[in-house]
């Protein structure tokens, strides 16, 4: 079975655990969309590579 891509986790981190275990205002939700919005600009932009090819292992501290 394939594991998650990237964008399959970070889905579920806004429906099943920001929005159903957490439940969190609307605001909430729109703030962290907001910064994984930027994250990926930046991982665009700076780092120079494809969206497609970030993974949740690429995601260390290093490189953000």
């Amino acid at each position: 079975m394939k594991s998650p891509d990237l964008t399959e986790w970070i889905q579920r981190y806004f429906q099943e655990y920001l929005v159903r275990q957490r439940n969190v205002s609307p605001a909430t939700v729109a703030a962290y969309r907001d910064t994984f919005r930027l994250l990926l600009q930046y991982w665009r932009q700076k780092r120079r590579q494809a969206l497609a090819t970030l993974s949740l292992e690429s995601l260390t501290p290093d490189t953000v």
